[in-house]
């Protein structure tokens, strides 16, 4: 800068717009001025606002029209926020970055979903669970942002597309996710359609969580509802004693003496008997082998099959055994899949509280998506190449 006359200065306008000490004005006569002035430099502006998010990832500058001895505000200067929008990819793009998980017996395809990278849950999961046709799992995860801060959401998808309203199991692997990716501390907060779950991941810090691709999670599950003892239903002309109880998602429990004999039919029949309509239910046989533990097999609503686990189907399993007298806490749940859960609860007379799902959550691989319509239409650009 160097003095004019009383009233003006001469400058020479740089910043960091283009390259460090980039110059777009020089020696330009300005009025003197105090910070916080408003400062209409001619041709400055465009040159600024052009250039600067092209190269540097600056905020473009703000302009203004001059009419005389009159100013106008036309742009303002972009915030940081405003700069970084273009930053993530849309939710069009034809990539998809997952991981896969299991925990308990089940597998999982988790996506960080936060940024709408995934905006159709439905048909996703319907391709990708697909087993040998996909990556296939027992089901999609999307992790979402909360509705209040310091809270994440959970979504789950069914391998038919239907979307669940919780999974004991995925809820475990979400939050292990989330605390290794470093989204969330060891205490994860999840929104789910059947209420929000807290969880605690067990390990040391994010630091040593993230080299490790196993962890141990415990989930306060969500209080149980609509529970029904030991009642009579009537499948194929032949009655079963059954209990029904919500964990989050509607379980009916069946207790029997050997889980290795069950015929596995009489799962999907329950699952779809009139009694549990619209909704259906999951069917859980549920084996007593002694006061503090109890073997599982579950036939799962929306993947329409056994699974080798299910989280709240091992809640379900083993707040009925208790509250028919024939286990106590914690109670140790083993499935199909080799896998054991521990259940913690308190019980207060007929009832229970305060129940936890705890067991082991697995980061098995991680993996790039090519989603199904764009490698649709790079194989019929070749065929018809």
């Amino acid at each position: 800068l160097r003095m004019g006359d009383s009233r003006e200065i001469v400058a020479d306008v740089v910043g960091p717009i283009c390259e460090t000490g980039d110059c777009f004005a020089r020696e330009r006569r300005i009025p003197e001025v105090k910070p916080g002035d408003p400062l209409a430099i001619f041709s400055a502006g465009a040159y600024g606002f052009s250039m600067a998010s092209n190269y540097n990832s600056r905020p473009r500058c703000s302009e203004f029209l001059v009419e005389g001895d009159n100013l106008r505000l036309i742009r303002e200067r972009e915030a940081y926020e405003d700069l970084i929008k273009g930053e993530t990819l849309t939710p069009n793009s034809s990539i998809l970055n997952f991981t896969k998980m299991c925990a308990g017996g089940n597998d999982f395809i988790v996506i960080d979903n936060r940024s709408g990278l995934c905006p159709d849950g439905v048909s996703t999961a319907s391709w990708l669970c697909k087993r040998a046709h996909s990556v296939g799992a027992d089901g999609l995860l999307l992790l979402e942002k909360g509705k209040k801060p310091g809270q994440l959401r959970m979504r789950i998808f069914n391998p038919d597309g239907s979307e669940a309203e919780m999974c004991g199991n995925g809820a475990r692997c979400i939050a292990a996710f989330a605390s290794h990716k470093g989204i969330s501390n060891r205490n994860v907060n999840l929104e789910t359609q059947a209420g929000l779950i807290q969880a605690e991941v067990i390990g040391g810090s994010i630091e040593e969580r993230g080299k490790g691709n196993s962890c141990t999670v415990k989930l306060k599950m969500c209080e149980p509802q609509g529970i029904k003892l030991s009642f009579k239903l009537s499948v194929d002309g032949k009655e079963h004693t059954v209990s029904f109880i919500n964990t989050g998602v509607p379980h009916a429990v069946l207790i029997v003496e050997n889980l290795e004999i069950i015929d596995i039919e009489l799962g999907r029949q329950i699952r779809y008997h009139k009694m549990f309509q619209p909704q259906g239910t999951n069917v859980d046989f549920v084996e007593v082998v002694d006061k503090e533990r109890i073997r599982l097999r579950t036939y799962e609503r929306g993947v329409e099959a056994e699974t080798l686990a299910c989280g709240t189907g091992a809640v379900a399993a083993a707040l009925v055994g208790h509250l028919l007298g024939k286990v106590n806490p914690p109670v140790s749940v083993e499935t199909g899949g080799g896998c054991t859960s521990v259940v913690h609860f308190k019980p207060e007379k007929k009832k229970v509280k305060d129940v936890y799902l705890q067991g082991e959550a697995t980061m098995v691989y991680e993996g790039t998506l090519i989603e199904k319509n764009s490698a649709e239409s790079k194989i019929q650009s070749q065929e018809k190449t």
